[in-house]
């Protein structure tokens, strides 16, 4: 894995954030089967959120927009965080990551945006991997078909990061269709 450039503490805190949304979300639909997982942040990267979907979600994406299963669209509601029935799951969970952030860019030098973005981006690849890694995300304790990646809203760097994040976490062919429908 390349070396990255996180902060221990904000990746610990979306780690922790993530599992009581993912908790959260799973106890309100025990027997949906979920395919993707995806951590975001805005270019400004002053907020992290957990999105999801599962088959049960995408499907009822699909009905109630009329969509063709094949269509561009249709793969776009699959694999587009921005177009999940469950694009901000457990919201409330991240507070304590968004005091984090706000704290580490009151904190930050003026010339130092880069850095920041770069920290709060590694971050989240961390809290992925570390995800994963621990088996957090899964089907009925199966982790097995589940995508993960990170995305940025708002930038032209989205991407880089959907590359870079598919390619770390998941299998070639699970990141080639990933990247196929949004980019990288």
């Amino acid at each position: 894995m390349p070396q990255m450039n996180s902060d221990r503490t904000l990746t610990e805190l979306i780690i922790k954030a993530s599992t009581q949304a993912f908790a959260d979300w799973r106890a309100a639909f025990p027997d949906e089967r979920v395919f993707a997982f995806a951590l975001s942040t805005l270019d400004d990267a002053i907020y992290v959120n957990a999105s999801l979907n599962s088959e049960e979600s995408h499907a009822r994406t699909i009905a109630k927009r009329e969509l063709e299963p094949s269509s561009a669209h249709a793969l776009d509601a699959k694999w587009g965080p921005w177009e999940w029935e469950n694009e901000f799951t457990g919201q409330s969970h991240f507070n304590s990551v968004d005091d984090r952030l706000k704290q580490m860019y009151d904190e930050m030098h003026e010339d130092s945006f880069a850095e920041f973005r770069t920290t709060v981006l590694d971050s989240m690849l961390q809290a992925l991997v570390q995800l994963k890694d621990e088996g957090i995300i899964t089907n009925n304790g199966n982790p097995t078909g589940i995508a993960l990646f990170a995305t940025i809203y708002d930038s032209f760097q989205a991407e880089e990061m959907h590359r870079r994040s598919a390619e770390m976490l998941n299998s070639q062919e699970a990141a080639a269709e990933l990247l196929s429908v949004i980019g990288g």
